[in-house]
């Protein structure tokens, strides 16, 4: 997954967080700050200049593949 994090304000932020809850179908692999805890994801962003991004990147895998939806039209 791609995480990004844009200041669409006026000026800089010194810190912002954005945390995201894991489904209960993937388990942690990478990226962020992981609480096993909660099944969360936390990432920070500090100085974030007004109209510039922070990109993060999360890496989880499948649980369970057979508890997939089938997307594969035939």
């Amino acid at each position: 997954y791609q995480i990004k994090i844009k200041n669409t304000g006026n000026s800089t932020i010194s810190q912002i967080v954005a945390i995201d809850a894991l489904p209960a179908s993937l388990t942690y692999v990478g990226g962020g700050s992981y609480d096993a805890g909660t099944k969360t994801v936390k990432f920070e962003a500090k100085n974030l200049e007004a109209g510039k991004e922070a990109v993060y990147f999360l890496t989880a895998k499948v649980k369970d593949a057979k508890n997939l939806n089938d997307t594969n039209p035939e």
